[in-house]
């Protein structure tokens, strides 16, 4: 024998009391989730906000590492200048004397 299920009415009648009641009963569960929300995104948009607005503010020590990087750099290129001006020098003093000739070949 195949039982049937028993037939489904097409309106489930619902009444202003259970519509009150699953509001009512929802709203703790709401209340969690959006204070959860706040708690996780809230710095999070702070800081994207900071950082948008150009007001991000970097650790002490990168600030320290930062200006050690531009340093060193200013001394690089002063070192390439200076470096600079001997080949010059080099290429002008071999040019006057003709000693671009008296060099050896190279193998």
């Amino acid at each position: 024998m195949i039982q049937t299920p028993p037939p489904v009415p097409s309106e489930i009648p619902v009444s202003p009391g259970f519509i009150v009641a699953a509001v009512l009963a929802s709203l703790p569960i709401v209340a969690v989730l959006v204070w959860g929300a706040v708690k996780v995104l809230g710095p999070i948009s702070q800081a994207l906000a900071r950082r948008i607005g150009g007001h991000a503010d970097a650790p002490e020590e990168m600030r320290a590492e930062l200006a050690a990087v531009h340093q060193e750099m200013g001394q690089l290129r002063e070192q390439l200048a200076e470096i600079q001006e001997r080949l010059d020098f080099t290429e002008r003093l071999l040019a006057r004397n003709g000693g671009a000739a008296r060099l050896p070949a190279g193998e």
